[in-house]
């Protein structure tokens, strides 16, 4: 058996028990908290259809332009393919994370782009690294919203322990992730040293990350909004990107869960209440099924897979 399918067969039982002990505490936590649940349906069946439109277009944008990001980075390796190609793979593997577990949809990034760069490993790292520009750009703007909501007294309580955490988890998780993939980590050197000596693509994949940042979070403003939660722009703006770190966790399916519950715990402090911070969870959740719809008639057309994780 090939090195990369015994990979695959090696982590495919734990990959299906994080899977199952995922839905296992949603489903108890629904059943816990079930007043607090149907509160948020209650919200998201009341919310603006604008916003929701609005939210969604946004989403899309910040993917194209996250695409930009992604070209910059093999254009400063002295590859170029069309933007489309790009989008569509992009479309297709933030499908894939949603329906089913962070990291897949970067294997099947990489495989595309393996022809094009002419190595596995080489493919690898620079999907790697265009994940560590966006996580970075996630984390810095969470640090600087930081500053934007921290000038009440009453605004000061209640983040730092939950950003400590979230922090922790994703050191832990870079981690894990770069344990497993050694041979990227070499091979990772070329393409950010390409990058950094070319000051014209760093610029556009600097400018391109925190765009589709912006955009990204600009959408999750809308549907805050949509739902009347009431509360500032700035609270969601530090509490979505690490919210979004958190679920780069293997420990749910999609982030659900996850994503809920660190609204929960970091909007708190800001007024939200429990059913509020739910239902822009899942209203945030939701904005992915038009992308999963997407990906998966992607993936059937080009009848291309992930073959391993």
């Amino acid at each position: 058996m090939p090195s990369g399918e015994r990979t695959s067969a090696r982590h495919r039982p734990w990959m299906a028990v994080t899977r199952l002990l995922g839905v296992v505490v949603v489903l108890a936590l629904v059943v816990r908290f079930w007043d607090r649940v149907a509160g948020a349906w209650s919200l998201l069946a009341g919310a603006s259809l604008a916003a929701w439109s609005v939210a969604a277009s946004l989403q899309l944008a910040s993917l194209f332009v996250a695409t930009m990001r992604f070209s910059a980075i093999l254009r400063a390796l002295g590859h170029r393919t069309s933007l489309v190609a790009l989008l569509g793979d992009i479309v297709a593997s933030t499908g894939i994370n949603a329906a089913l577990l962070m990291g897949v949809g970067e294997v099947y990034r990489a495989q595309r782009i393996a022809p094009i760069v002419g190595s596995a490993a080489t493919s690898g790292a620079v999907v790697v690294l265009d994940r560590v520009i966006g996580v970075a750009t996630i984390f810095a703007t969470a640090a600087v919203a930081s500053l934007w909501i921290a000038t009440p007294s009453a605004m000061r309580i209640g983040w730092r322990r939950p950003a400590m955490v979230v922090a922790l988890v994703l050191i832990a998780s870079l981690a894990v992730f770069f344990g497993r993939r050694r041979a990227f980590a070499g091979a990772m050197a070329r393409p950010l040293l390409a990058l950094w000596e070319r000051p014209r693509e760093l610029t556009v994949a600097v400018i391109a990350s925190l765009g589709s940042v912006g955009l990204w979070l600009a959408g999750i403003v809308v549907l805050a909004r949509g739902l009347g939660l009431g509360v500032q722009p700035g609270a969601i703006v530090f509490a979505a990107p690490l919210v979004t770190l958190a679920t780069l966790l293997p420990v749910s399916v999609g982030g659900v869960g996850v994503r809920e519950a660190g609204y929960v715990i970091l909007l708190a402090p800001h007024g939200v209440a429990a059913p509020g911070a739910i239902a822009l969870g899942l209203a945030q959740y939701s904005l992915f099924f038009p992308i999963i719809a997407a990906g998966a008639a992607i993936l059937l057309r080009r009848g291309v897979w992930p073959t391993r994780s």
